[in-house]
């Protein structure tokens, strides 16, 4: 499935936060991008969750958060200076909605009949 990005309509949208996977499940690996429009080079990127800072890089657009947790959840943002010649400016993306939802779900088909379809092949 693709990343999650947050529009904006009626302005130039400089910066985009793109999150995946989406949907997010507890222990799927999370991970945010801040995305210049265009791919407009950024630089001094920060990332937030509900408001408050999380992480600085000066020149990584994409922040790995490991594995998922409900604590995870959360309105995150990000900022950046944006790199458009012959001026640099800071921009703030607007909030996306990460939601993570129980552990992804396994088949499990139990006291059900179950139809296979598909090529056979024998084992020695």
């Amino acid at each position: 499935m693709l990343p999650s990005l947050v529009p904006c309509v009626g302005k130039t949208v400089w910066l985009y936060l793109q999150a995946w996977p989406n949907p997010v499940f507890e222990g799927d690996a999370l991970t945010l991008r801040c995305q210049g429009w265009k791919n407009t080079p950024l630089s001094q990127v920060k990332f937030y969750r509900d408001g408050k800072f999380l992480h600085f890089s000066k020149e990584n657009q994409t922040l790995s958060m490991g594995a998922a947790t409900v604590q995870s959840r959360g309105q995150y943002s990000c900022s950046g200076q944006v790199m458009y010649i012959p001026q640099t400016f800071t921009q703030t993306s607007e909030t996306a909605m990460v939601q993570v939802q129980g552990e992804s779900p396994a088949w499990e088909f139990v006291g059900q009949e179950v139809l296979l379809k598909g090529p056979v092949s024998r084992g020695q």
